[in-house]
């Protein structure tokens, strides 16, 4: 990979840190981030090849842009997530235990508490089971956050 991408017109930066994310646009070839694997969760194989899951791809663009400086639309990145809960393509645990070992389950968690109280068309992909172990805490987080907003 490193002799071919080249050859193809990319600039190569391998496990990039944030000042490489925030300054991608000065190189005069198209960059193309490699990021050494550490662990094997959240990847799949592919023709022989390891690939990573959508779960964890997703997880890490997430992290990329809120931690690394990596520029990508937040908007964008709930237009892809909502994609793939239409398709039913989303593994919630998968998804869950990935942000886990990213360090950022509190955010997707609290992210797709937001995502299933809305009434989309996806939602019923949501599986609220797999976020609280069960549906009728959707209900007392909701009556706990009333009492608490009325306790002003």
């Amino acid at each position: 990979m490193h002799n071919l991408l080249p050859s193809k017109k990319y600039h190569i930066v391998l496990n990039p840190e944030q000042r490489d994310f925030e300054e991608y646009t000065i190189y005069p070839q198209t960059p193309t981030f490699i990021l050494e694997r550490k662990e094997n969760y959240g990847l799949t194989q592919l023709n022989n090849y390891l690939i990573p899951t959508p779960e964890r791809l997703w997880v890490d663009l997430y992290y990329f842009s809120t931690r690394k400086g990596l520029t990508f639309d937040s908007f964008e990145l709930g237009s892809i997530f909502a994609a793939m809960a239409k398709r039913g393509d989303v593994n919630f645990d998968r998804l869950l235990r990935y942000s886990t070992r990213r360090g950022i389950f509190r955010e997707i968690l609290l992210f797709l508490y937001e995502l299933a109280k809305q009434d989309l068309k996806f939602n019923r992909n949501v599986a609220m089971d797999v976020l609280f172990g069960r549906r009728d805490v959707f209900k007392a987080i909701d009556a706990m956050v009333e009492g608490a907003k009325n306790r002003d």
